[in-house]
């Protein structure tokens, strides 16, 4: 089934680039070596469940001048950060489609990580500096690495109804916002049990992910994938509001960790 195009794909563009500026500015005079960007934000776009405004990070690598436990300690210096970053945005963007989500990633004590998987050179947008990318693990590490990453599925399934029962409306992003960045990962993980390179399975957009998904017989599993980006489209056009949409979507997070969970316990 073909899934549809993306939507404003050059204004959304921009507004990831003057976003990505704008942190730019912010971090480049503090004691840090070098900054990256990974993830849907700069990958391509094939279809719309590649990038969805507020759903989506712009996961912001950066590796420290010294080894700290904290990446920030002064909550002024952070509120004054946070602030300039969204006056800019909108003094330039005044009528912006939406505010890009970054999160930040800590790399100084992922590169100590035996777990952590590096990307490739060319799949990074380097923010500022000179990134030292570390050489990839055997992919038979990877391999053993993903799958017992997936354990913790068992835990979320089990968990689910507890965390969701008390919240409406914009209460319910609490939930989706701890779950969210596990759905391609999972995926991918279970991916990468059937395929000889499963470092190249991180370079694919969530479309890439879906077909070869297909391709490896994962059918079920990649209807449900993306399902949950174009209800998560659905929910951004609700104004990240409708309960419904919210219950739509975590029905479909249960029933696609629950199918993950039963194919992972077969390879």
């Amino acid at each position: 089934m073909t899934i549809p195009a993306m939507p404003k794909t050059l204004e959304l563009r921009q507004e990831i680039d003057i976003a990505l500026q704008i942190w730019k500015e912010l971090l480049e005079d503090k004691a840090i070596d070098y900054a990256y960007v990974t993830g849907s934000a700069v990958k391509p776009w094939d279809s719309m469940i590649d990038y969805v405004p507020e759903i989506s990070d712009v996961d912001l690598h950066l590796k420290f001048t010294t080894d700290t436990r904290y990446m920030f300690t002064d909550l002024q210096e952070v509120s004054e950060m946070t602030q300039y970053y969204e006056t800019r945005f909108y003094e330039q963007i005044p009528e912006a489609i939406h505010l890009p989500r970054f999160q930040l990633v800590h790399l100084n004590p992922n590169l100590r990580n035996d777990q952590f998987t590096p990307p490739y050179r060319k799949d990074i947008r380097v923010l500022f500096g000179h990134p030292k990318i570390p050489p990839m693990d055997d992919e038979a590490q990877i391999r053993s690495v993903d799958r017992q990453l997936l354990q913790g599925l068992d835990e979320i399934i089990d968990k689910l109804p507890d965390m969701l029962i008390d919240r409406n409306g914009y209460q319910l992003w609490i939930p989706l916002r701890r779950l969210n960045w596990r759905i391609s990962p999972s995926v991918i993980r279970l991916l990468s049990q059937k395929v000889e390179q499963p470092s190249l399975l991180w370079a694919n957009n969530r479309t890439g992910t879906y077909r070869q998904a297909i391709e490896l017989g994962y059918d079920k599993i990649a209807e449900l994938f993306k399902q949950y980006y174009l209800r998560c489209w659905d929910l951004f056009q609700s104004d990240m509001q409708d309960t419904r949409i919210y219950f739509e979507i975590f029905t479909t997070i249960a029933e696609l960790f629950e199918n993950i969970r039963a194919e992972i316990s077969t390879v």
